[in-house]
């Protein structure tokens, strides 16, 4: 995949997903600056082979997208970018739309990325399995956390039509690929679990075609004032005025999906 558009005040927040490779960092003259330097990120480091005996959504089997809040009443016309904030075993989704240059929250949603009956924490129940079924649960539990991140971006793309991209909120902390090293450590293993919701989402939108781009949340207010071409503090109100107008919930969540999602739609709807 191509590289991504990155912030030059915060060249290591918003990175474009990709395979292992080099930063490339420009510092963009005035203020606030366009995002003009290029950059590529890692993939989630601790993978196992996705099950691709199995099928992306069966027709007729239940959601996993809980109902959207506050959704539009009908498709959108205009093209839409979506935000994710990932947690252990789910994720806030926020989809925004551009209404003649003002931001506009077209969709809300809490997509559920695990079955009920798999442990969300699954590092933390492997730890006490023997080595093979600790990474046969592992797999089981990463297959169908992607397969639960396709049946969501399926069911949105359905519902919103033209989607330009994605933007993932998340840390992206450096995990061995041995996994005797990550059960050793309490540390490793939070960081494994957050990492693989993380990488189901980004590779389930890879696999529908959708560019994928990383922020970090400690950087993301001022990466996404570059982004959009507006100070944090421009930021900062227009987020109040959208918590108004679309009503609760209206959180930390929320807020960090609608920033990576207003972020890609600028990124790519001026290219």
């Amino acid at each position: 995949m191509s590289a991504l558009l990155a912030s030059g005040c915060a060249p290591r927040a918003l990175r474009r997903a990709g395979d292992w490779a080099r930063e490339k960092v420009a510092s963009p003259s005035g203020a606030p600056g366009r995002p003009d330097s290029l950059a590529q990120t890692r993939r989630p480091a601790y993978r196992f082979p996705v099950d691709s005996g199995r099928r992306l959504s069966e027709p007729g089997s239940p959601t996993r997208v809980a109902p959207s809040q506050s959704a539009a009443e009908q498709r959108p016309a205009a093209p839409v970018a979506l935000g994710f904030r990932p947690h252990t075993g789910w994720a806030a989704m926020v989809a925004v739309a551009d209404d003649g240059g003002r931001v506009q929250v077209v969709d809300r949603r809490r997509a559920v990325l695990l079955d009920e009956k798999l442990p969300r924490q699954v590092f933390h129940s492997a730890v006490a399995l023997p080595a093979e079924e600790a990474a046969e649960l592992i797999g089981r539990v990463r297959s169908d956390a992607w397969d639960a991140a396709m049946a969501v971006l399926e069911e949105v793309m359905g519902a919103l039509g033209d989607v330009l991209g994605v933007g993932v909120v998340a840390w992206q902390p450096a995990v061995p690929e041995e996994l005797d090293k990550i059960l050793a450590s309490h540390q490793l293993m939070h960081a494994a679990e957050g990492d693989l919701y993380r990488g189901a989402l980004h590779d389930a939108a890879d696999a529908v075609g959708l560019s994928v781009y990383q922020f970090l949340p400690s950087d993301l207010p001022s990466t996404a004032a570059a982004a959009v071409g507006l100070t944090p503090q421009h930021i900062t109100d227009e987020l109040a005025d959208l918590g108004r107008r679309v009503g609760p919930p209206w959180q930390r969540d929320q807020k960090d999906a609608t920033l990576a999602a207003w972020s890609v739609h600028r990124l790519l709807a001026e290219r």
